[in-house]
């Protein structure tokens, strides 16, 4: 372990010293307590950060989704020039004048 330059000496004393005494998990379980906040409040702090982007990310995605479904509808109702002509007989139903009034 010494020779790989990896980790740092607090970490080989520890080991050493749990080692020599017989009591190596207790030892290396004081060291992942001693380093394991120094890891998750980076990775915290990332989340927390990455979280609004990525709402952001999807909703533009989605969005956009939307509206390409819809743009060619709305296109469509323009080009056949779909329209309701409303009549001042409101006993007629709204469906057959629509249907009436926009035959192919």
């Amino acid at each position: 372990m010494q020779n790989t330059e990896v980790f740092p000496s607090m970490v080989l004393q520890m080991v050493a010293i749990g080692e020599e005494s017989g009591a190596l998990d207790s030892m290396l379980g004081k060291v992942a307590d001693f380093y394991e906040p120094r890891w998750t409040m980076p990775w915290k702090r990332f989340s927390s950060l990455m979280e609004p982007i990525i709402m952001v990310v999807l909703g533009t995605l989605i969005g956009g989704m939307v509206i390409a479904m819809y743009l060619p509808i709305s296109r469509w109702g323009k080009l056949f020039k779909l329209r309701v002509a409303f009549s001042h007989n409101p006993a007629r139903p709204l469906w057959p004048r629509f249907l009436m009034n926009n035959a192919l």
